[in-house]
């Protein structure tokens, strides 16, 4: 009944005096193993996101960097700055590579994904990265929303809280 209640309220904050719905909101959610939201953030179409964390073998940074496309979560890029296991060592069809201050950037994957799981990590401190209204990153360290070996899931919703 919570829930339906919730909703009901979105619903109605959602259709103005004119009686015209707004443009469908999307929300960036993270969510642990059980499907609990610990995270949501409004997003625009176009939005940016990444993923931070340190390589286990290469002991350097990587950053998979992800998009928001018509309530859709695309990969679009990783930055690294040393090759290592699992890391794309060349483009493929539709991709770029640029080398630039010793980082490497393959982009062009516009990879579709519905949602995907990050397992937080004891050494790799994952952060989610936020771009910010002034230019300034934002950054939350994953261990903050659930404890080292727990999977989180990054999806996309229309509604903010489950």
């Amino acid at each position: 009944m919570r829930n339906a209640a919730r909703l009901l309220l979105l619903l109605l904050l959602a259709v103005p005096a004119t009686g015209k719905a707004f443009d469908a909101q999307t929300y960036l959610q993270i969510q642990d193993a059980s499907g609990k939201v610990l995270f949501a953030l409004a997003v625009k179409n176009g939005s940016m996101f990444g993923i931070r964390f340190i390589h286990s073998v290469a002991k350097s940074p990587v950053e998979d960097w992800y998009g928001i496309e018509n309530g859709t979560i695309f990969l679009e890029k990783t930055i690294y700055q040393d090759f290592g296991a699992g890391l794309p060592h060349e483009p493929g069809p539709g991709q770029s590579m640029a080398c630039a201050n010793g980082y490497v950037t393959i982009s062009g994957f516009h990879r579709q994904l519905a949602s995907f799981d990050v397992r937080v990590g004891r050494i790799a401190g994952h952060a989610l990265l936020l771009p910010a209204m002034d230019g300034q990153q934002g950054m939350i360290p994953l261990n903050s929303l659930a404890p080292p070996g727990n999977a989180l899931t990054f999806t996309t919703s229309s509604v903010a809280l489950q």
